[in-house]
């Protein structure tokens, strides 16, 4: 868990609601950064060093696959996780799937987000 607290994860959500309750939820486990939209995100991975982006699906202007889609530009080995309450299956071909390194239901547990962020930063 030490290695953890080391590592920065960026969450993207339109609703501030879920951004405030991601935050509290982690704040202990790894530094966590958050943005209301995938341009705000954008803005935040340019500024910052982000070693893991989880990010909704759906958001107004770009979606959580578009969002991921321009992180993979620069720098392309950025690990990305969708969040959402959408089935993946119907919202991301098979090509795009390759981009995406988990996707996760919502509503989410704790203990699930914290596996899985262990799992994608091989930690």
């Amino acid at each position: 868990m030490e290695q953890l607290m080391e590592k920065t994860v960026l969450y993207v959500d339109d609703e501030p609601i879920n951004l405030e309750l991601f935050k509290a939820q982690f704040k202990k486990h790894f530094s966590v950064l958050t943005a209301i939209s995938a341009i705000n995100g954008l803005k935040l991975i340019e500024a910052n060093p982000v070693d893991l982006v989880i990010t909704d699906f759906k958001m107004p202007a770009m979606n959580g696959l578009e969002f991921i889609k321009e992180i993979k530009k620069t720098p392309p080995q950025m690990k990305c996780i969708i969040l959402s309450g959408y089935i993946e299956s119907k919202v991301v071909n098979e090509k795009e799937r390759i981009l995406v390194s988990e996707f996760l239901s919502k509503p989410w547990k704790k203990e699930d987000i914290l596996f899985i962020v262990q799992k994608t930063l091989g930690i």
